[in-house]
C-alpha cells in the first residue's frame, strides 16, 4: 500500500513564490530561503535576507504555487523569471498538495496613490477642540510648573482620530476644489 508523503510548509514553500501585496514593498515577488524564530515570533527569510511575519501571510504576502493558473499572464512570467531559484528544491514523486492563498483585491485608487507624484505643502487643520478659558489658563502655568504643558497633554486625549480625519478631509476638499 502506498501512502502520500505529505510535503512539510518548508517544502512546499520552497516551490512557491511569494507575492508583497501590502506595505512599500507591493508588487514585489521573493523567494523562500529559510525561517527563524525571535522573541516568540516565527518569521519567513526570503533570499534577499529580508523577513515577515509568519501571522502576516495572507494579507501582506500572498503565497503562490508556481503551478498555479494565474503564472499564465505573460507579464507576471516575466517578473517571476527575474527571481532566483532555490538552490536544491525539494522533488517528490507524489502530487504536492496545493494552498491556494486568498486574493487580495487591491483599491484601484491605492494603487494609482502608490504610483503616482507627491507634493509636500503645508495644509491648516481645523478641529474644533475644547480648551480652558484664559482665566484658568493663566491660573494654571503661573502655578504650576510645566503647566502649558500639562493642558496640552490634556487637550491631546480629548482629540480622536476621527477628528483629525474629519479636519484633514475637509482640508483637502477645500485645497483642491478652492
Amino acid at each position: 500500500m502506498k501512502q502520500e508523503i505529505e510535503k512539510t510548509r518548508e517544502e512546499r514553500w520552497s516551490e512557491s513564490t511569494f507575492e508583497w501585496v501590502k506595505t512599500e514593498r507591493s508588487g514585489d515577488f521573493s523567494r523562500f530561503k529559510d525561517t527563524t524564530i525571535e522573541n516568540d515570533i516565527e518569521y519567513i527569510i526570503f533570499q534577499d535576507d529580508t523577513r515577515i511575519n509568519i501571522n502576516l501571510l495572507g494579507d501582506v504576502v500572498l503565497v503562490h504555487n508556481e503551478n498555479e493558473a494565474y503564472l499564465s499572464d505573460f507579464s507576471l512570467k516575466n517578473q517571476l523569471v527575474s527571481v532566483s531559484q532555490p538552490s536544491q528544491p525539494f522533488i517528490s514523486k507524489q502530487p504536492a498538495v496545493q494552498q491556494i492563498a486568498p486574493v487580495v483585491q487591491d483599491n484601484p485608487i491605492h494603487g494609482l496613490l502608490r504610483k503616482a507624484k507627491f507634493n509636500t505643502e503645508e495644509i491648516l487643520l481645523p478641529v474644533n477642540i475644547s480648551i480652558p478659558t484664559s482665566a484658568i489658563y493663566d491660573v494654571i502655568t503661573e502655578n504650576f510648573e510645566d503647566g502649558e504643558r500639562e493642558i496640552l497633554n490634556f487637550i491631546l486625549k480629548n482629540i480622536t482620530p476621527e477628528m483629525i480625519s474629519d479636519a484633514l478631509f475637509i482640508a483637502l476638499h477645500d485645497k483642491y476644489t478652492k
